[in-house]
């Protein structure tokens, strides 16, 4: 009984080297049920795809504009970040100096009184 199954489902299951599985089994079970598509079908589903290709080509290229003006507009982002990242240390180094000076005006000149 398991025997008989197997092949059946073997059958059923998509090509492993195929990107769509649902599609390949489609087409496979075309390929084995010997009809033949008439042309006219074969060109209105190969002008769909054509028109889908567009599409998507289309939308690829508003995609890279899109991404080229944003690079064109946020050229300048990473010297002014290295900028501020060095004002930032330089700022807080003169800080610390700024409190070792107090710490020894106040803390060490009043021990010394």
């Amino acid at each position: 009984m398991k025997a008989q199954k197997e092949p059946k489902e073997r059958d059923r299951l998509p090509s492993i080297f195929t990107l769509d599985e649902g599609k390949s089994f489609r087409a496979r079970s075309r390929l084995n049920s010997n009809k033949v598509e008439s042309p006219r079908k074969l060109k209105a589903e190969l002008e769909k795809v054509r028109r889908e290709n567009d599409q998507l080509k289309s939308s690829g290229q508003e995609i890279d504009k899109e991404l080229n003006s944003l690079i064109k507009e946020n050229k300048y982002l990473g010297p002014l970040a290295f900028i501020g990242l060095a004002t930032l240390i330089i700022g807080s180094i003169c800080l610390c100096f700024y409190l070792y000076e107090l710490y020894l005006k106040y803390y060490v000149l009043v021990e010394s009184i």
